[in-house]
């Protein structure tokens, strides 16, 4: 995953960006395990048709963006054509799919306001950015996303 590229072997599994999520997600339901399971069962049974729509829209999101052009012409860039190729068809969707669903799901176990996470990976989104790393303590240990959280521009728009 790019965004473990940053740190070394010893400290990598409790910096995994994607675990961090998903963690912080269940640390701030506030419901019982009864219920908690119960609102999972609803969160997967709707996910099906989101996706549906997610993955016929993503694509020509990234057109309008000219969001590949504007990568491969960076001179940061160092990956080969092909490569970022299937990064923009195939592990961007799918981890823009996993986010929405971690928010879909933080709001089904207790709401987005009371999960700090939430507030700045819609924010990310919105500005056109993909959050992939963090960087300092954890959420449960006062990690603040506006600080600890990386983020890959995806256009050439800010």
């Amino acid at each position: 995953m790019i965004s473990q590229q940053m740190w070394t072997k010893e400290d990598a599994d409790e910096k995994y960006f994607v675990g961090i999520v998903e963690d912080s997600v269940k640390m701030y339901s506030r419901y019982s395990t009864e219920e908690r399971e119960k609102r999972m069962e609803s969160f997967w049974d709707g996910t099906g048709s989101y996706s549906e729509i997610f993955w016929k829209w993503f694509p020509s999101r990234l057109l309008e963006l000219d969001a590949l052009n504007c990568f491969l012409s960076s001179s940061e860039n160092k990956a080969k054509k092909s490569d970022v190729e299937y990064f923009f068809s195939h592990d961007l969707p799918n981890e823009i799919d996993a986010y929405i669903g971690c928010l879909v799901m933080g709001a089904q176990l207790g709401g987005l306001h009371s999960w700090p996470v939430a507030d700045y990976l819609c924010k990310c989104f919105e500005w056109g950015y993909m959050p992939c790393g963090w960087v300092g303590p954890l959420p449960e240990d006062g990690g603040d996303p506006r600080k600890c959280m990386q983020v890959l521009a995806l256009s050439c728009e800010r």
